[in-house]
C-alpha cells in the first residue's frame, strides 16, 4: 500500500460508512472566526475597570446655590440719570409694570428689592417677568421665581445710575411616601409633617426649599432699558 492510499484511508471508511461529509463554507469560516473574536472582547471588557471620567451630578459647589454668589457677580445693564428721586420712583414703576411687588426699600443707601415672583409659564404670554425664551421653557418644567435687586449708586461726575440685578430660585419639593390609595392627594398637600426627617449623610434636610441656580441677564438687560425710555421723559439733570 503507498503514501497516497494511506493519507486516503478515513475518506474512504467515511464514504463507505455512509455518514455524510460536513460541509464548510467561507460564509461559515468568517462566522466561527467572528464568534472567536466576540467571546475575546467580551472577557477583555469584563475584565478591564475604568475610573470615571465625569463628576457626580450631586458634586457642586454649595456657594452657586446661595444668593450671595449671584448678587456679588457685576451687573452687565444700567439706567443713568441726574435725578435721583427720579431714577428711584421710575425703578418702582418699571418693576411694579413686570408684576414684581416691593418688598425692601431703603432710599438713603439705594436698595431696592422685589418680592419674589413665580415665574410665568409658556401658556401665560401676557406676562412679562421673563427676559427670554429659555427662561419660559426653565419655569415651564420647574417650579421657578425670579427677584428684582436695584443697586442705585453716584457716579463720578455726579449723576446717578441703576443696576438691575434678578435672581433665579428653583423649587425643591421632597418626594413624599404613598401607601395606601387614598393618601395620592397628600404629594401636593400644602402642610408636609415634619416627624419624620429627611437626611442626606447626617445633615436633616427642610421637606422643601428654594435654591438658587442663576441671574436673568436678559430681563435685567430689559428693566434697564424700560427704566432708561421711562427717564427720558423727565428731567434727569
Amino acid at each position: 500500500m503507498n503514501s497516497r492510499n494511506v493519507t486516503d484511508l478515513p475518506r474512504r471508511l467515511l464514504l463507505l460508512s455512509g455518514i455524510p461529509r460536513p460541509l464548510v463554507t467561507p460564509g461559515s469560516i468568517v462566522c466561527g472566526q467572528l464568534l472567536c473574536c466576540a467571546l475575546l472582547f467580551a472577557g477583555g471588557c469584563a475584565a478591564v475597570t475604568r475610573p470615571p471620567t465625569t463628576r457626580p451630578a450631586t458634586d457642586v459647589d454649595y456657594h452657586l446655590g446661595t444668593s450671595n454668589y449671584w448678587y456679588a457677580m457685576p451687573a452687565r445693564a444700567s439706567a443713568a440719570c441726574g435725578n435721583y428721586d427720579a431714577l428711584w420712583q421710575n425703578a418702582i414703576r418699571v418693576a411694579a409694570a413686570d408684576g414684581f411687588a416691593l418688598d425692601r426699600t431703603e432710599y438713603r443707601g439705594g436698595l431696592l428689592t422685589t418680592k419674589p415672583l413665580i415665574s410665568a409659564q409658556f401658556f401665560e404670554p401676557w406676562r412679562q417677568d421673563i427676559g427670554d425664551l429659555h427662561g419660559v421653557v426653565q419655569s415651564t418644567i420647574a417650579t421657578v421665581r425670579r427677584t428684582i435687586h436695584f443697586d442705585l449708586r453716584r457716579l463720578p461726575d455726579g449723576s446717578y445710575a441703576a443696576y438691575p440685578k434678578v435672581l433665579i430660585e428653583r423649587h425643591s419639593l421632597a418626594e413624599r411616601r404613598i401607601t395606601s390609595v387614598t393618601e395620592y392627594l397628600d404629594v401636593f398637600a400644602a402642610d408636609r409633617p415634619l416627624d419624620q426627617p429627611f437626611t442626606e449623610e447626617g445633615v436633616a434636610l427642610v421637606p422643601d426649599y428654594w435654591y438658587s441656580v442663576g441671574r436673568d441677564f436678559a430681563l435685567e438687560k430689559k428693566l434697564s432699558n424700560q427704566l432708561q425710555h421711562a427717564l427720558s421723559t423727565v428731567a434727569c439733570d
